[in-house]
């Protein structure tokens, strides 16, 4: 019930005008039952020390809106008698420099409350966190480390709930989408394990449990022709590629690729004599 809890703060963070589409997201809710009529805040320091804040500037609502990483306060309530919500978001990782980003919730009024409720989400993972306590002064919640254009988790209030999840997690081809898989092989594509290499290059993932369950997958895509053959023979590769689909099998290995020719990145855990998070520029 936590979670759905937690996670339906974000529909809820959205539908007041706060902006859930960030890299680095930090929200905060409370006064659901009506009893907690107290002005909480939610405040961030980012790894240079300024401090986004009600009164910091750093809101949707004044001229001097962002940090120079790119932080904001848009969403900012005061005592309010229905549900409580503020939300701190960053859009962009290309400004955000390496180091900690701190958050805290303060209760600036003093009154008496019943706790508050958390979510701070980073490059689609989402953590939970709940007080069930009255927030006294300054709660200090957690810490996200940004390293090598990578975030994790790196620290957190031991007097919280916490729960981790993503309500965007999909399953395709018999895996869930936002969670790590083991790999099995890194290869080329096969029009590049010979010598006499053809065409565009593809490095694929093949993913542990990773199966295709759609029927009649192309064995080959007309991805690139050149112009003489594109104007005049387009549709006969297309026909020759329908003729030659891949009846599913249960021997397979699928996975996810990327071309050569276009920009991308993944975040890879790799462990063996060392742990860690990469960031690989493919």
């Amino acid at each position: 019930m936590l979670m759905q809890l937690l996670i339906l703060s974000k529909k809820k963070v959205k539908d007041a005008g706060g902006n859930v589409d960030g890299v680095l997201r930090f929200s905060i809710k409370w006064n659901e039952d009506g009893k907690s009529i107290v002005d909480l805040d939610a405040h961030a320091v980012e790894p240079d020390g300024t401090r986004i804040q009600y009164n910091a500037g750093y809101r949707k609502d004044t001229g001097n809106n962002f940090t120079k990483m790119g932080g904001q306060l848009d969403l900012d309530m005061i005592s309010p008698s229905t549900i409580g919500l503020e939300n701190i978001y960053w859009n962009d990782l290309n400004k955000m420099k390496s180091g900690n980003y701190k958050f805290i919730v303060h209760n600036y009024n003093g009154r008496r409350n019943d706790g508050v409720r958390v979510q701070i989400e980073f490059q689609g993972q989402i953590v939970n966190f709940e007080y069930n306590k009255m927030v006294e002064g300054y709660l200090d919640i957690a810490e996200i480390n940004l390293s090598n254009g990578v975030m994790s988790l790196s620290k957190y209030n031991s007097l919280l709930s916490m729960s981790e999840g993503s309500p965007i997690s999909k399953n395709k081809w018999g895996i869930d989408t936002n969670k790590f898989h083991n790999v099995s092989m890194i290869m080329n594509s096969p029009n590049h394990w010979d010598i006499n290499q053809v065409g565009m290059k593809h490095l694929f993932f093949m993913l542990e449990g990773c199966k295709n369950d759609e029927s009649n997958t192309r064995g080959f895509y007309n991805e690139f022709l050149k112009e003489d053959l594109l104007l005049h023979h387009k549709r006969a590769f297309e026909v020759v590629a329908g003729m030659l689909k891949l009846h599913e099998s249960d021997t397979q290995l699928s996975g996810l690729g990327f071309s050569s020719t276009q920009r991308n990145s993944l975040i890879c855990k790799v462990e063996g004599s060392f742990n860690r998070t990469l960031k690989i520029i493919i």
